[in-house]
């Protein structure tokens, strides 16, 4: 397991590597039959286990090694820019071509750990209408899209790049905007910035109002039911 590797990497005690391993190791999934029979249905030897007090600490010591690999061959060489949290990992890139890093970081994430993207919940957002097109076979054509290109342009073409490029990522979806940490970022997130939160708190100001509880409660519920639907927005300008 991709786990232990990274344990005895970093030089986890021996006391603690018995620990996870008589909790991770032979993890069976069982049930018990109509004639209260326990029959067994499978071993789980992937992943961290729900409910597991330090299963966010051990996916995150997982992760750690790509996170690392992000940083020095997106970062370190100035080709874009990498943030993470939990499970989430957003990149914003100078050009479409390092998406070819990325997927290479994220293939050795496959087969080291069994950790797959699920590509219906992954957005590619373009942002410059300067995208190459060298990189399609074409008899005809500038190497650039011009800057009055469309959205619906430069999202078709990136579809197209990678349905020829990386096959398995084909269903990325390409919109104006994408949703990251509960906020959205790329040039069609200024409607829905607020939209979303907007309408969630119109809603918690009503169930505060319905209650008609005394001023000084139903501030407190207010303040801390409502009101913290917009403040984190705050925080990102």
């Amino acid at each position: 397991m991709m786990l232990f590797i990274v344990l005895r990497t970093i030089g986890m005690l021996p006391g603690a590597l018995n620990f996870f391993g008589g909790v991770y190791l032979l993890v069976a999934a069982v049930v018990v039959d109509e004639r209260g029979v326990l029959r067994l249905l499978f071993y789980n030897d992937l992943g961290v286990l729900q409910g597991c007090p330090l299963a966010g600490l051990l996916f995150a010591l997982s992760l750690d090694p790509f996170l690392n690999e992000f940083d020095g061959r997106i970062q370190a060489p100035s080709l874009g820019i990498v943030c993470a949290c939990a499970d989430d990992i957003g990149l914003a890139f100078l050009s479409i071509m390092s998406v070819v890093v990325i997927f290479d970081i994220f293939l050795r994430a496959v087969l080291l750990a069994h950790l797959f993207l699920k590509t219906l919940k992954c957005t590619l957002v373009p942002v410059s209408p300067g995208l190459p097109l060298s990189f399609i076979p074409s008899e005809h054509g500038p190497r650039f899209w011009p800057r009055s290109a469309t959205f619906e342009v430069m999202c078709c073409w990136c579809s197209l790049w990678l349905e020829q490029f990386i096959l398995v990522w084909r269903g990325f979806q390409v919109n104006n905007e994408a949703l990251f940490f509960g906020a959205y970022l790329g040039p069609g997130a200024g409607v829905l910035q607020w939209a979303s939160s907007t309408a969630k708190w119109l809603q918690r100001m009503r169930l505060t109002a319905a209650t008609d509880a005394p001023p000084s409660t139903a501030v407190n519920l207010y303040n801390s039911r409502a009101v913290m639907t917009l403040s984190f927005l705050t925080q990102l300008y």
